[in-house]
C-alpha cells in the first residue's frame, strides 16, 4: 500500500523565524494532505440496495481489496482468526483465508486466486484481479467487474443508458436510463460531461459517432469507481432533466444554432467495447457512497 511519506517532501529552507514561519507550515501540510487525498484509489460496489466504495490497496504493486469487508455489507459476519488466518461464516457457508495461499476455501471448495491472499489488519485481503471470480462462487448470482476503471455490479445491478438522436423541432440527444439517475454536469462549450458517481450508469459501447452538424459524439468512461458520458458537439450544449430523472436530453444552448435541418437522423457508428448493456469492521474508507 503506497503511502505518503512527509519526508518525501521538499520544505523550503526556513532562512525566517517566528510568525512568517507559523504562516508558512500549515500551507505546506495541506498541501502534504491534498496529495494524499488524490493518491487514493477505490472500488465503487453496486450492490441491490445501497451502493458503497472500499479502499483499494496495493501489495507487491497489485490491488487489493478486502473480501471480508464487502460481503459484510451483504450479510452478516462471524469472523474469527489469527495474524496469519482468517475464517468467518457468509450465508450458511465457511470461508476459510490463509496468508500466502494462493486460494481460499469456500464451504467444501477450493477457490483460486491469480496471486497469494494477504491477512492483514483483521481482514482477508483478495487481489482485485480476482475478485470477480471469488464473488460468483461465493454468491452464486450475476456479478460484473469493470477492472480498469473499478466498478463493481452485483446482481444485474448496471443501469444501461441508451444514446438517441432525434430532432424534435431542433437537434436533440436523448440519453435514456432504466431507473433515476443524478449526475453531476460539467458544461465546457461544446463538451458536456456527465459524471455519475452513485449511480451504476454503463453503456453497451465506448464511444457513438454521428453525423451530425451539432452533435458529433457520445463517449463512455470510467474510472477510479465513477462513470462519465462525455458528449461533444460543434457549438455550446446544455443538459435538461425529465422524465423524473430518466432522461437527460442534450441541446444547444443557442436555440437559434439548433435549428435542424430536414431528414432523418443519421445511424451512428459505434466503436470500442463498453459496459454490458461489508461483522468485521470494514477498513478505513469503506462507506456508502455520497448522496
Amino acid at each position: 500500500m503506497r503511502r505518503f511519506d512527509l519526508r518525501s517532501v521538499a520544505f523550503p529552507a526556513l532562512a525566517f523565524p517566528g510568525f512568517a514561519a507559523a504562516l508558512l507550515l500549515p500551507f505546506l501540510f495541506w498541501q502534504a494532505s491534498s496529495a494524499m487525498q488524490a493518491e487514493a484509489k477505490r472500488l465503487a460496489v453496486f450492490a441491490p440496495r445501497n451502493p458503497f466504495v472500499l479502499p483499494v490497496v496495493e501489495f507487491e504493486d497489485q490491488p487489493y481489496v478486502a473480501f471480508d469487508a464487502l460481503l459484510s455489507h451483504l450479510a452478516k459476519l462471524e469472523p474469527r482468526g489469527d495474524a496469519r488466518s482468517l475464517t468467518f461464516r457468509f450465508r450458511g457457508g465457511e470461508a476459510e483465508f490463509v496468508s500466502g495461499d494462493r486460494n481460499f476455501r469456500w464451504k467444501k471448495s477450493r477457490i483460486g486466486l491469480p496471486t497469494q491472499v494477504v491477512v492483514r489488519d483483521g481482514h482477508a485481503w483478495l487481489p482485485l484481479a480476482g475478485l470477480e471470480f471469488a464473488l460468483k462462487n461465493v454468491l452464486q448470482s450475476p456479478v460484473e467487474l469493470h477492472l480498469a476503471g473499478r466498478r463493481l455490479f452485483l446482481d444485474d445491478a448496471a443501469l444501461l443508458a441508451t444514446a438517441e438522436l432525434k430532432r424534435p423541432g431542433g437537434n436533440a440527444l436523448l440519453l435514456s436510463f432504466p431507473r433515476a439517475v443524478e449526475p453531476v454536469v460539467h458544461s465546457e462549450g461544446g463538451r458536456l460531461r456527465l459524471s455519475f458517481a452513485r449511480d451504476a450508469v454503463a453503456m453497451g459501447a465506448d464511444k457513438v459517432e454521428y453525423s451530425d452538424h451539432l452533435i458529433h459524439s457520445v463517449a463512455f468512461t470510467e474510472n477510479n469507481g465513477e462513470a462519465e458520458i462525455i458528449v461533444t458537439a460543434s457549438a455550446p450544449i446544455t443538459a435538461t432533466i425529465s422524465d423524473g430523472g430518466k432522461t437527460i436530453v442534450i441541446t444547444s444552448a443557442s436555440p437559434s444554432s439548433g435549428a435542424a435541418s430536414a431528414g432523418q437522423s443519421p445511424a451512428p457508428a459505434i466503436t470500442g467495447s463498453g459496459a454490458a448493456a461489508p461483522s468485521s469492521p470494514p477498513p478505513p474508507g469503506s462507506v456508502p457512497l455520497p448522496a
